[in-house]
């Protein structure tokens, strides 16, 4: 869903370009040389014509190698602007991302030569390269993460700042400024989250759901930098991944096993059964509610050892039932209590049952082995916690 958000974004250019607002001092397209009565450009005729030359081809290898010599012989030319545009362009129609990104910060390094329109242009291209091309190392860096999100944020004050075309309405305008919302927030996102910058990220991620509540793909990756922090955000972490889930996330499989996982290692608890029961009650409650219910609580590792170490509370805890009595059952799972008192009552006979062979050996859930007498009683043990 990002990705078409991405898409739809890329409208708000075009719009602004058909309709001739706003793009006086770069969207003006460049003129041959004026007659000597008018007004000289800043540029030259042969210049113009190498400029147009390089802008007319079609073949993108060519065409950087036009681009390439102009840049060559015209090095200060006041039409650095078009070809830095044709340069980015072109290597986005390549997929050379880093190449994009490298001329689209030349672009905003121009500064006041571009008008709003231009300066949003370039940096939703970067935008846009920077999340087509994070797989490349080159993007991956300190230096390059910081980059990217310096500039979405830019991006996200320029955007602020861009007046609406008189004739685009005004729900049409802002529908399409949300697609470029949805892509800073989520680049500035992708670059936090690789720098471990997680409550940056956080908020970055929350500002795409605002806008795009149902995207899958920005719940699991929310859910992701909940479980990186240090502690654990546990809950809301499981709670983003089950929301994608429920989403109908591509791979659906994969990210249940991933949640189920990551519940085991967030709880390291002894019976995965009940963390079976979690996952399954996690999916209930994220197909019924957008928002996690504020009762939601999946404890801890420390939480659950806190409650083993609470014996005295053991049985308590259990009768009370509620969060402590989850917590506890959580906790006692698969473990042996031998010193918990138990007491034993004769259970009334029953018409055509068969008493238990001799030597038969059983086994409680708090740890208990005792020797059944063969007429189905077993001893009364009665030891002190």
């Amino acid at each position: 869903m990002i990705r078409k958000w991405i898409v739809a974004g890329a409208g708000l250019f075009w719009i602004a370009l058909a309709m001739g607002t706003g793009a006086g001092q770069l969207w003006g397209a460049p003129q041959a040389a004026a007659a000597p009565a008018q007004a000289k450009p800043g540029y030259t005729l042969p210049e113009y014509n190498a400029y147009k030359a390089a802008d007319a081809e079609t073949n993108p290898q060519q065409k950087i190698k036009l681009l390439d010599d102009f840049v060559k012989t015209y090095n200060n030319s006041t039409l650095m602007p078009y070809i830095y545009r044709d340069y980015y362009t072109t290597y986005m129609a390549l997929k050379n991302y880093a190449q994009a990104i490298e001329y689209a910060d030349r672009m905003i390094a121009l500064g006041d030569k571009i008008d709003t329109t231009g300066m949003l242009e370039a940096y939703y291209t970067r935008a846009q390269a920077f999340y087509l091309g994070m797989s490349d190392k080159t993007l991956q860096t300190p230096d390059a993460l910081t980059k990217a999100r310096d500039a979405s944020l830019a991006g996200l004050k320029v955007l602020d700042d861009l007046k609406k075309p008189d004739a685009v309405a005004a729900d049409q305008f802002e529908q399409q400024k949300k697609g470029v919302k949805v892509l800073f927030n989520a680049v500035a996102a992708l670059a936090s989250t690789t720098m471990k910058d997680f409550a940056a990220a956080t908020g970055y991620y929350k500002t795409v759901l605002s806008i795009t509540p149902d995207d899958p793909v920005t719940h699991y990756r929310l859910g992701i930098v909940y479980l990186q922090m240090t502690p654990p955000s546990g809950t809301d972490g499981f709670w983003e991944l089950a929301r994608a889930i429920d989403l109908k996330i591509p791979n659906d499989a994969q990210v249940r096993a991933y949640l189920k996982n990551q519940i085991i290692r967030y709880q390291q608890p002894a019976c995965d059964k009940l963390v079976d029961d979690q996952v399954t009650e996690l999916l209930t409650l994220a197909a019924s509610a957008s928002d996690r219910p504020a009762t939601l609580n999946v404890p801890s590792a420390a939480d659950l050892q806190k409650a083993r170490d609470d014996t005295a509370n053991f049985i308590p805890a259990l009768m009370a039932g509620g969060e402590a009595g989850k917590v506890m059952w959580l906790a006692s799972c698969g473990l042996e209590y031998p010193d918990v008192g138990v007491r034993v009552m004769d259970a009334p006979a029953v018409e055509g049952a068969k008493s238990l062979p001799r030597g038969y050996a059983g086994r409680n859930r708090s740890g208990y082995d005792g020797q059944h007498d063969g007429q189905g009683r077993r001893p009364t043990r009665s030891q002190a916690p």
